[in-house]
């Protein structure tokens, strides 16, 4: 799985490319959380003291990115009223979907390497054959090697996504001065 500061770099691009005008910090902060609610099935792990016990599940699919589309845009829209539904599950939507496909492209030993991107129509856990991001540690214990392995796998991610964010600022910034 990508880090938690990848995914939300990758809500960070969205938010940035198809926001309307100006940063609005609620629809940022919603962008950055919808794309890392798919590791939010750490948290019954957590409980258990197994934290990957129930991770890489159904949370990591296309069926559970558009129920939570739909349950995003509807609360959005519950909170404001004035906003488009569809817009906003298809933007919601694409923020949660965006952890799937980083997900995909990520390294996995787990014993059901992959995901499940395909639920509710397929089980069948899948991984690319192009692996882009390295495995994250999440189980204890911990040392510094495996610290230093997170922190590269980060800086990885920086240098990924930084580029495209950058210029997708700078267009924004032309478009918005012509």
């Amino acid at each position: 799985m990508a880090t938690p500061l990848g995914h939300s770099l990758a809500g960070l691009i969205i938010y940035a490319g198809l926001r309307r005008s100006g940063w609005q910090t609620p629809s940022l902060a919603v962008a950055i959380v919808a794309a890392n609610l798919p590791d939010f099935d750490f948290l019954p792990g957590m409980l258990v003291g197994m934290p990957s016990k129930y991770h890489h599940g159904v949370t990591h699919s296309l069926g559970a990115s558009l129920i939570a589309a739909a349950v995003l845009a509807t609360a959005w829209w519950l909170a404001r009223r004035n906003i488009s539904v569809i817009r906003y599950a298809l933007f919601f939507g694409l923020c949660v979907f965006s952890h799937v496909f980083l997900d995909y492209f990520t390294l996995d030993y787990g014993a059901d390497a992959g995901i499940p991107v395909l639920w509710p129509f397929d089980n069948a856990h899948y991984i690319s054959p192009v692996i882009v991001f390295g495995d994250v540690w999440r189980e204890p214990p911990y040392d510094m090697s495996l610290i230093l392995h997170d922190l590269r796998n980060m800086l990885i991610e920086v240098l990924v996504f930084l580029p495209p964010l950058a210029i997708l600022l700078l267009w924004r910034r032309e478009e918005k001065q012509t």
